[in-house]
């Protein structure tokens, strides 16, 4: 990972690029992940919920193996505790840095659907003003937050859609 990659990349766990243990973390986290085939969104944004107590359900949700994000959510909090730093401010970094919306495939294929099949276009409006504000809650449109459910999954997509 090249340095301004991992400098953005270090503050979706709320920590400064420049230092190697920084850089450890964010590996390891990723790494984690990877292992269990988290959903990359979710997992960093409810990652700075946890910080507050919140969501902590929803953060170990994305994980099958719990033992090794607890292992991990351990040393990244002895970080934050060394290193100074405030809760709040670390979750507010990562809440600017962590979307909770973005343009899933499955939500993109049924708005086309939608659009295509029977001229609605109401879908895509919602989507579009979902995306107005990515970062910010929105309990009303929590669904275009949520991965595919299995049958959801788009398989192929095609350019210049």
């Amino acid at each position: 990972m090249n340095e301004a990659v991992m400098g953005v990349m270090c503050k979706k766990i709320g920590l400064d690029s420049s230092e190697n243990d920084s850089q450890e973390l964010l590996k390891s986290f990723l790494n984690i992940m990877l292992d269990n085939k988290s959903d990359y969104t979710l997992s960093f944004r409810y990652l700075s919920e946890s910080l507050q107590g919140k969501k902590e359900d929803l953060l170990k949700a994305q994980f099958q193996e719990h033992d090794k994000l607890y292992d991990w959510l351990q040393k990244w909090t002895k970080t934050l505790e060394n290193k100074n730093l405030n809760k709040k401010d670390v979750m507010n970094m990562m809440d600017k840095t962590n979307p909770l919306f973005i343009p899933r495939n499955h939500l993109l294929e049924r708005i086309i659907d939608a659009a295509t099949e029977n001229n609605d276009f109401s879908q895509m409006k919602t989507l579009l003003k979902v995306f107005s504000s990515p970062y910010k809650e929105q309990p009303k449109n929590e669904a275009y937050s949520k991965p595919p459910q299995p049958y959801e999954i788009v398989k192929q997509t095609f350019c210049g859609t």
